[in-house]
């Protein structure tokens, strides 16, 4: 859409060229990963980040941002059911294009709601439940650390909160995702207690927090254990002050 800014230029969707084009290189991305032998079963229709829609008259006919979104998704899925069985098309659920679209999802289209820059009065786990009528496989995109919102300070980012980590995992998992992926940072001295408690979790959600936490204590720091911990549980109840 020529109209829009070039930080938020989106896609013509209604331009079927546009579309035809899409699925080419869909296609020609998945032929190549066959032909070297390496292993791809998505392809991803996500948009720029950033805002911004299509919005010309032919683009808002088809709808708003979500619309538009998964418009263009759904072309290419039904594009290479045929003849990529087994290969999903992948959009995120995030910022304009979180709302679930008005259109049915074609069954091998894969939808991964972030748990941020949520536009919507929902939650993640109801956004979840609502694409769930839509999508036959859903993930989260979890904001376990970024820096520039927590500067890598203890008690800030939801890596260093041991009870956010076992409440959001056991939710999502209850609200139907199967897939996870996390944004963190590297961060290992505040936040790495966190990371390890969630990768033991994502195996096993009903696993014991306190069990697991007491194992990466003992076998990360031995002697010491007991002080570190005292530690790392201050760091977890601060406001995110400087210590």
């Amino acid at each position: 859409d020529k109209s829009d800014a070039p930080a938020t230029a989106k896609f013509n969707v209604a331009n079927k060229e546009l579309i035809g084009l899409v699925i080419e290189d869909a296609k020609k991305r998945l032929d190549g990963f066959k032909k070297t032998g390496q292993f791809m079963n998505m392809v991803s229709m996500e948009p720029s980040d950033g805002g911004g829609f299509c919005t010309s008259a032919e683009c808002l006919k088809i709808g708003g941002p979500s619309d538009q979104a998964f418009y263009l998704t759904n072309a290419v899925a039904r594009a290479i059911q045929k003849d990529y069985p087994g290969i999903w098309v992948g959009n995120l659920a995030y910022n304009e294009h979180i709302t679930p679209t008005k259109y049915d999802l074609e069954s091998n289209v894969f939808v991964m709601v972030t748990n941020g820059f949520n536009r919507t009065k929902l939650s993640t786990n109801q956004l979840l439940d609502e694409w769930g009528k839509k999508a036959k496989k859903l993930g989260v995109y979890e904001y376990l650390s970024v820096y520039p919102w927590d500067n890598d300070l203890p008690g800030r980012s939801n890596a260093t909160k041991l009870e956010f980590l076992k409440k959001s995992i056991k939710g999502y998992y209850e609200s139907g995702a199967r897939i996870y992926l996390a944004e963190t940072n590297i961060g290992w001295i505040s936040k790495g207690l966190g990371q390890y408690v969630a990768t033991k979790l994502l195996w096993d959600y009903r696993l014991n927090v306190d069990s697991l936490a007491d194992d990466f204590f003992v076998k990360s720091f031995g002697n010491a254990a007991p002080p570190v911990k005292r530690m790392f549980k201050s760091w977890e109840s601060n406001a995110g002050g400087m210590i």
